[in-house]
């Protein structure tokens, strides 16, 4: 069966990272066909390469006025809790251009390492994809074997999402894959159920930890659903004014995670690739979430930009960086949507001003 990668980008926000990534992947890898999905053509294809196919995605009205329903807020960066979820509605639709096709479904901020295990997806018989915490599940990475199994997926997500108010894309896969887990592949995350990479503050029964290693002999490595990433590489920066940390165990932790990236040492080289030391074995890592939208790391020269970073890593202390540039654009995001006091209230210094003003209003 023919493997295709697939990216999808729906909405009008711009994704610079994007095309650096897909770049990096035709440059890196000569043996896949990359499908590029958007809302509406492109009016300048940023690559004219002959393994590139571009699509348009047309939601159809039933979808639309279930997906209307939902409590979603559509000023947050341009619809994106809208596209995140509707963006697996659009790789099901995918699958009937390429029915006798496996379709292997990449973020935009997905890095895949040189070593990628391609060829064990084009043996999996089921979709798979990976766990974050108790509640999400992540399409980071996320394979479908047939079309037989991507009109199943499609099937329960309209169940699952029917009639419901608060939905997103993460909860509708953690609800599929805890509800049917019999019919779902969970990516590892872990090499084994005692793995020192688990997060000791999250409570987390045997059950999950077995369910987020059981595949690890199938692959010999592990996946980063996020936490990986977001530690090494930092976080989005317009998710913090702007502002990008890495190495931040504390905020990575508090906002849910099985994984705790700081308990362990990684290490990269072009030879042996990314690993981390896992209960005194290297144990390989297949990508990073590049949460950071860090466009070096999808360029040529990011095994450097890598190796500085993991060296870094050892330090154990927070690296913030600023930029201003971003900054200012979501001020000028915000000012369009209507929403600029809002979005100034929770800037840092101001929180506290917040805060106290509420507890005056109460007195």
């Amino acid at each position: 069966m023919t493997l295709r990668l697939v990216f999808i980008h729906l909405g009008e926000a711009k994704a610079d990272h994007l095309w650096a990534n897909i770049e990096n992947i035709l440059q890196s890898s000569s043996d896949y066909k990359i499908d590029v999905i958007t809302s509406k053509p492109l009016d300048d294809a940023p690559s004219d390469n002959p393994r590139l196919s571009f699509y348009v995605y047309h939601s159809d009205i039933f979808l639309s006025s279930v997906l209307d329903k939902a409590t979603i807020d559509p000023k947050f960066r341009s619809g994106f809790w809208r596209f995140s979820l509707e963006r697996l509605f659009a790789l099901t639709a995918h699958h009937q251009n390429y029915p006798a096709a496996s379709l292997l479904h990449i973020e935009s901020d997905i890095l895949l390492l040189p070593n990628f295990p391609f060829h064990i997806f084009d043996k999996l018989e089921k979709p798979a994809w990976l766990k974050q915490d108790k509640d999400r599940d992540i399409a980071a990475i996320l394979y479908i074997p047939n079309i037989g199994k991507s009109n199943w997926l499609l099937k329960k997500m309209l169940q699952e999402i029917e009639g419901k108010k608060q939905i997103n894309d993460m909860l509708l896969l953690s609800a599929i894959s805890t509800k049917f887990p019999e019919s779902v592949t969970i990516l590892p995350s872990i090499s084994q159920q005692d793995s020192g990479l688990i997060n000791k503050s999250y409570q987390m029964s045997s059950k999950i930890k077995s369910q987020i290693s059981s595949n690890f002999a199938t692959f010999d490595g592990i996946f980063d659903p996020a936490a990986l990433g977001i530690w090494l590489t930092g976080n989005d920066p317009r998710n913090a004014f702007g502002v990008t940390r890495k190495f931040d165990t504390h905020s990575l932790l508090n906002g849910g995670t099985f994984v705790d990236p700081s308990k362990t040492i990684f290490s990269f080289s072009e030879s042996e690739g990314l690993t981390v030391l896992d209960n005194g074995k290297r144990v390989r890592i297949y990508n990073l979430h590049v949460h950071s939208k860090n466009q070096k790391l999808f360029k040529n020269g990011w095994e450097k930009v890598l190796l500085k970073i993991v060296e870094a890593s050892g330090k154990s202390r927070i690296k913030r960086t600023f930029s201003l540039r971003i900054l200012l654009q979501l001020v000028n995001a915000n000012h369009k949507n209507g929403t600029l006091l809002r979005f100034l209230s929770w800037l840092p210094f101001v929180a506290p001003l917040r805060k106290f003003g509420a507890k005056f209003k109460n007195l």
